[in-house]
């Protein structure tokens, strides 16, 4: 992987096509929940109807639309970000009848979606796991702190657990991907973006 620093975030460089490179935070930047919800059913939040693990809705989109995008970039660095059109559907999910998939999002900074995080770079476990800094831990972010896995966090992604409307997926520290409650405090946040080159 390459790294490059800008904006004072040290970001990976993914890939790089058609004058833009898509970039991941190297480190977990903040710890925040997905959204703030236990409802099995549909409800009316965020401007819309869905479940609690639905990405278009969730309090996460919303939060690095705005506060992450307004705070981390200042406006000359905002006109270098390229909103990308996301892929939302069950496809993108650990399991292609996933019920709580949901229609595609617009967005400047964005989480990974389950099928992004098991490809390259990030296509085994080892490569998965993720530390973060500390100004995330101070914010709450879980920490595990024992054997092979010392200093390793959970990092949220965008994709809706297959088994739960109120559980989405993340990395945990060993770097599996597993299912949790949309409510938990303690996520990583691990913000994606394409910045014009």
């Amino acid at each position: 992987m390459t790294y490059i620093i800008r904006f004072l975030i040290e970001w990976i460089i993914l890939e790089e096509k058609d004058g833009k490179a898509k970039v991941m935070a190297n480190l977990l930047l903040d710890s925040q929940e997905y959204n703030p919800s236990n409802n099995t059913a549909k409800y009316t939040h965020n401007g819309g109807t869905g479940y609690s693990n639905n990405y278009g809705l969730s309090s996460i989109r919303k939060w690095l639309d705005e506060t992450f995008y307004n705070t981390a970039f200042n406006s000359f660095q905002q006109e270098l970000i390229d909103a990308k059109l996301l892929n939302n559907s069950a496809s993108t999910t650990s399991s292609s009848t996933n019920i709580y998939g949901c229609g595609n999002t617009s967005d400047k900074i964005f989480l990974y979606a389950y099928s992004e995080a098991i490809e390259a770079p990030f296509s085994n476990e080892a490569l998965r796991q993720a530390t973060g800094t500390d100004y995330a831990k101070c914010q709450g972010l879980y920490v595990y702190n024992a054997g092979a896995y010392d200093g390793n966090s959970y990092w949220l992604l965008r994709s809706p657990d297959a088994t739960n409307a109120y559980y989405c997926s993340h990395v945990h520290y060993d770097g599996t991907i597993k299912g949790g409650t949309v409510y938990y405090c303690a996520y990583g946040i691990r913000p994606v973006c394409y910045f014009y080159l």
